[in-house]
C-alpha cells in the first residue's frame, strides 16, 4: 500500500491495474470524485435561496403585525374622540390611519365602534386583510 501512496503523492494517479472506481466498503481518495463533483454547490445555493425566501417571508409577517398594531391604535384613538364629541380632532385621526386603509364607524347603544382595515400583498401571497377595532363609551352629555 506505500507504494500506491507514493504514486497518489507525487501525482501520477492510481497504480498500474487498479479501477477507477473502489469496490464497495472501501474507499479510495478520488475515487468518486468526478461522479458528485458539484454537489456541495448545488445544495448550497438551493438552501441559501430556501433561506433567502424564509427571510422575506417572515419580514412580511413582522410588517404585517406593525401594520396591525397601527390599525388598532388609530381606531382606538378616532374612537376615543368620537365619544368625547371632539369631531375635529377624530378627523385629523382619521388622517393618520396607516396607508391604503377604510375606515368605519357605528354608534349604538351608547358606545362608539370604530373599524380600521387595510388590505397588505406580497407577490401572489394575498391580499392579506388587516383589522383593527375598538369601542368606547359616549361620555354624559354627548348624543350619537
Amino acid at each position: 500500500m506505500t507504494g500506491y501512496r507514493t504514486m497518489r503523492a507525487a501525482g501520477r494517479g492510481n497504480p498500474p491495474g487498479s479501477p477507477d472506481r473502489a469496490e464497495p466498503g472501501i474507499w479510495k481518495p478520488g475515487a468518486a470524485r468526478s461522479v458528485e463533483r458539484g454537489m456541495v454547490t448545488a445544495e448550497l445555493a438551493v438552501s441559501l435561496l430556501s433561506a433567502a425566501v424564509l427571510v422575506c417571508l417572515a419580514a412580511w409577517v413582522v410588517g404585517l403585525v406593525s401594520l396591525q398594531g397601527s390599525c388598532r391604535s388609530s381606531a382606538s384613538e378616532i374612537a376615543d374622540q368620537l365619544a368625547r364629541g371632539d369631531k375635529t380632532v377624530a378627523a385629523k385621526a382619521r388622517g393618520n390611519v396607516p396607508q391604503g386603509a377604510t375606515v368605519s364607524t357605528s354608534t349604538s347603544a351608547g358606545w362608539v365602534r370604530v373599524r380600521v382595515s387595510a388590505e397588505r400583498s406580497m407577490g401572489r401571497v394575498g391580499p392579506i386583510t388587516v383589522v383593527g377595532t375598538a369601542s368606547a363609551p359616549l361620555e354624559p352629555g354627548q348624543t350619537p
